[in-house]
């Protein structure tokens, strides 16, 4: 079920505390079930892959979302694509 859509339905929350040089990651699934030729997935875990490639210290938030959505494309090539694809990166300075 998607997020916000049924104010209804009751989510599970808790509380984290983000210090300096954390980063916040927000997906689509857009982002996970972009497939290539191959009708392979990019997944969760070339989405971890390219977060610990990208975000180094010295990164920006813009930088890591943007090198997100070039892996994302790389991997898909030509194939096209069949979902939004949304990212949010958010960096505590």
């Amino acid at each position: 079920m998607a997020l916000g859509i049924d104010p209804a339905e009751h989510y599970p929350w808790r509380s984290v505390e983000l210090r300096p040089g954390d980063v916040l990651l927000l997906y689509t699934d857009g982002v996970t079930e972009a497939r290539n030729y191959r009708d392979e997935a990019f997944g969760r875990s070339r989405v971890v892959k390219s977060l610990s490639t990208h975000g180094a210290p010295d990164a920006s938030a813009g930088m890591i979302a943007k090198q997100l959505l070039w892996d994302v494309r790389r991997f898909v090539g030509l194939a096209p694509q069949t979902d939004d694809i949304t990212i949010v990166v958010v960096k505590v300075s």
